[in-house]
């Protein structure tokens, strides 16, 4: 039975611990998969802008390029309607080639042919070197040149000239505009067959990419230019740095700023100042009594939680938490205000009883402890003279320093009494017997327990007792729940009980109810 409730409460003590272990790793990894789902989504969008934005520029180049290809072929037309429309006997090659000259110097023309009806009446052909000369100019060291492109212009009288450029140098300021972009390019006359011919390719991507359409004009031809997705992707790379890096800044300051805040918050400190504050704490007081002649000698305050999660809390699965934590010393501030108020009220009813407050014992090397008391209390002389202080056994304390010794005299000098709480089974009941001057010891439940065949149990209660007579503290016996229990404690001399034979701990009002009621039955 023993070892049963050893478990049930190392199972309560690590409840509170094993919420708040599990709310912070759900927060922590919330705000993680928050910041990679920003980063993602941030990524996608960034990646569309960068696509855009890459497109929208080789648009923009190759726009450009077909407004000079426009102008260009204008004038071209031009200059194959003036040789068009001059006498057949201008069709020399010394006046052709002057024309060439003159006006078509900024295309690369392989042949001009004018003609009349179904007749040609001369051919034009640039010199080899000439030709050579003006290709040379030309992308045709990437597209292997070839590729031809015919202007037709009518004439007077039936006339017609004709004119094929090399359609390489067409493309090529567009190309070299574009050189560091590695897109592809086809140059498109509406006049062929298959509509047009493949110029150049400078990247075969391995991704669709995006295809742009690009007319002259009023000129039957166009460019379809491709943009690889490689190229956007390797340019939406070279920025990923950058964004990672923002997202870092801004996850740290995240992680120490509202994050860290939250954690706070779903701590069991930050629980506890959000439970002050919003009045989640109160007390419930168990009664002490007079095992001979049934009356009640003072009341213990206990602290319960209504958590807004957990519903109510039992100390065991919060209070030990809380002993080590910083905010110990605001919730013994709360209990102490809490129980002044009431032990105010109970003693109009009966002017007799003591209030017990736990305290853990490293508050009594806190000279805090005396202020927090002074504040509940007062400070007036024998203003504690009705509240024991139950030190609360769950660490070792140093009861011999300087520090814990003016604390507690502070606290006698101002009338308060202390005990010590489940006396034989805590760090160093012993050592407190000698250090400080104890005015209770209170034995712990489980030397009551009724087990067979553990018969050595009732001359520990009797050592204990002994033990007790010896230094000159009075004995408070806990857990007090059957009446075989009580009559053991008669046996060893023991005057003073608590536990549910004689109560249930209780609030306040049903504390004042049953006083009444007391009262009116006395």
């Amino acid at each position: 039975m023993l070892a049963g409730s050893f478990q049930c409460a190392v199972g309560a003590l690590f409840f509170m611990k094993d919420r708040v272990e599990r709310a912070n790793t759900t927060l922590v990894a919330a705000y993680i998969a928050i910041i990679c789902a920003f980063f993602i989504g941030f990524s996608m969008l960034s990646y569309a802008e960068t696509r855009s934005s890459t497109v929208h520029e080789v648009r923009r180049q190759a726009e450009g390029m077909m407004k000079w290809l426009s102008r260009n072929l204008a004038v071209s037309r031009e200059a194959l309607r003036l040789m068009a429309d001059r006498p057949a006997q201008t069709c020399e090659p010394e006046y052709v080639g002057g024309v060439v000259d003159t006006l078509l110097r900024s295309l690369t023309v392989d042949q001009i042919q004018l003609g009349q009806g179904s007749q040609t009446l001369c051919t034009w052909q640039p010199s080899p070197e000439k030709l050579k000369g003006a290709l040379a100019h030309c992308a045709t060291t990437r597209t292997g040149g070839g590729d031809k492109m015919s202007l037709f212009v009518r004439g007077q009288g039936n006339r017609w000239a004709q004119a094929k450029l090399d359609a390489s140098c067409l493309v090529t300021p567009l190309l070299l505009s574009l050189e560091a972009t590695n897109v592809s390019v086809r140059f498109v006359q509406d006049s062929d067959e298959g509509a047009g011919s493949f110029i150049s390719d400078l990247t075969a991507p391995w991704l669709p990419g995006s295809s742009l359409y690009i007319s002259a004009g009023e000129e039957p031809v166009g460019l379809i230019v491709t943009v690889p997705e490689w190229l956007i992707f390797k340019t939406w790379l070279n920025q990923i740095p950058l964004f990672a890096a923002l997202f870092i800044a801004f996850g740290t300051i995240g992680w120490y700023g509202p994050l860290a805040i939250l954690r706070r918050r779903i701590s069991i400190d930050g629980q506890v100042v959000s439970a002050i504050r919003r009045g989640d704490f109160y007390l419930v007081y168990l009664p002490t009594v007079d095992i001979e002649t049934g009356e009640w000698t003072g009341v213990e305050a206990l602290l319960r939680w209504r958590h807004p999660t957990h519903g109510i809390l039992q100390p065991a699965s919060f209070i030990p938490w809380i002993e080590r934590s910083p905010q110990i010393f605001e919730t013994t501030r709360w209990v102490m205000q809490r129980a002044a108020i009431d032990i105010a009220r109970f003693n109009k009813e009966r002017s007799v009883l003591d209030i017990s407050i736990n305290v853990p014992p490293n508050q009594l090397s806190d000279p805090r402890l005396v202020s927090i008391a002074d504040e509940a209390f007062g400070a007036a002389p024998q203003a504690l003279n009705r509240v024991i202080i139950e030190l609360t056994e769950r660490e070792m304390g140093d009861y011999a320093s300087e520090v814990v010794q003016d604390v507690v005299r502070k606290l006698k000098e101002r009338g308060a009494q202390l005990a010590l709480d489940d006396f034989g089974v805590g760090f160093s009941n012993f050592a407190c017997l000698h250090a400080i001057a104890i005015d209770y010891i209170k034995v712990d439940k489980s030397f009551l327990q009724e087990t067979r065949g553990r018969e050595g149990e009732p001359s520990a209660m009797g050592s204990i007792v002994h033990l007790a007579q010896e230094f000159g503290v009075t004995v408070i016996a806990e857990g007090v729940e059957t009446d075989r229990q009580l009559d053991r404690l008669r046996k060893y001399g023991v005057r003073i009980a608590q536990g549910f034979l004689f109560s249930r701990p209780m609030d306040a009002d049903s504390i004042l109810t049953t006083l009444r009621a007391r009262n009116q039955a006395a």
